[in-house]
C-alpha cells in the first residue's frame, strides 16, 4: 500500500510540473487581484475568456481593477440560490487562500511592477461575430519549432521556437498590447497582443519587451527580443488563443518556404 501511494504522490509531482508553463491548471473559485495584475493576464492565467470574467464579476471597464478586489472565476453559480453571492465570494476566497491555489505563478509581479494594478487601454470588448482571425498572420520570429502544440514540453498549449538570444521578437498580427510583464512565472518576460475576432498571441521568454500595455501594434513590428527559459535555452514560447481557450498556432501561420 505504501509503494502504490509512493507512486501516486510522484505521479501528482510530476503532473503539476508539466502544467506549470501552461499557468495554474486548478482554477479557484475566486481571485483576489494582486498589484501588476491585469484583467487580461488573470485571465490568460487561468484559461478564461476575458470577457467571461468581464461579465461574472459586472466589470464593463477593463481598467477598473483594484488590488485586493475579489474576481469570481466562474459563473455565479448562486443565482436563484438564497444564499448571497457575497458570502459565497468569502467563502471560496478563504479557500483560494488556504490551499496557495491562486499564487501559482504571480510571484514576481508586486516586484516588477510597483504599488498599482496596471491595465490594458482597449476598451472595446465587442466579441466579433464571425470570429474571424485578424487578416493574415505571420511567423513571430525565425528558427526551428522545437515543441509544438499539446507536446509537454512546451506546455501543452502553444509551440517552442528556438533561436538566438537578442533576435528580433515580431507582432504576428496587428493588435493591442493588453499585458507586458513578468507576472507570470512560468512565461518570464511575457507579451499579450489581443487581435481582432476574439484573438489573443502571446510571446513569453523574451530578454526585453520593446511595447507597453495600451500599445497598438503593427503586423510584423519589432515587439521583443529574444530570451533564455529557465533551462538555459534561447526560444520564444508563442501561443495563440480564441475565445480564451489555446489554438494550434501552426493552424494560423503560413507554411514556411
Amino acid at each position: 500500500m505504501k509503494r502504490w501511494l509512493a507512486i501516486g504522490l510522484v505521479c501528482l509531482l510530476v503532473a503539476g510540473c508539466a502544467g506549470s508553463l501552461a499557468g495554474n491548471r486548478f482554477r479557484p473559485e475566486v481571485y483576489t487581484v494582486r498589484s501588476g495584475d491585469t484583467l487580461y493576464s488573470i485571465a490568460w492565467r487561468y484559461s478564461i475568456d476575458h470577457q467571461d470574467l468581464m461579465r461574472w464579476n459586472g466589470i464593463d471597464n477593463a481598467r477598473n481593477l483594484r488590488i485586493g478586489q475579489r474576481l469570481r472565476l466562474y459563473a455565479d453559480r448562486t443565482a436563484g440560490s438564497p444564499a448571497t453571492a457575497a458570502t459565497a465570494t468569502a467563502s471560496a476566497d478563504r479557500n483560494a487562500e488556504s490551499s496557495g491555489g491562486d499564487r501559482a505563478d504571480s510571484g514576481s509581479s508586486q516586484e516588477s511592477r510597483g504599488n498599482s494594478v496596471s491595465a490594458a487601454k482597449p476598451e472595446t470588448d465587442a466579441r466579433s461575430a464571425a470570429g474571424e482571425p485578424p487578416g493574415r498572420w505571420r511567423w513571430p520570429t525565425r528558427g526551428t519549432v522545437v515543441a509544438r502544440f499539446g507536446d509537454g514540453r512546451a506546455g501543452g498549449r502553444g509551440v517552442d521556437i528556438r533561436g538566438e538570444r537578442g533576435q528580433p521578437i515580431h507582432a504576428t498580427a496587428a493588435g493591442d498590447v493588453v499585458y507586458s510583464g513578468d507576472g507570470l512565472k512560468a512565461y518570464g518576460r511575457l507579451l499579450i497582443v489581443r487581435h481582432e475576432g476574439d484573438f489573443l498571441s502571446a510571446y513569453a521568454h523574451n530578454s526585453e519587451l520593446l511595447v507597453a500595455e495600451g500599445d497598438r501594434v503593427a503586423a510584423g513590428q519589432p515587439i521583443a527580443r529574444m530570451g533564455r527559459t529557465r533551462e538555459g535555452t534561447a526560444l520564444l514560447h508563442f501561443e495563440i488563443r480564441r475565445g480564451g481557450s489555446p489554438v494550434d498556432p501552426l493552424d494560423y501561420l503560413p507554411q514556411r518556404e
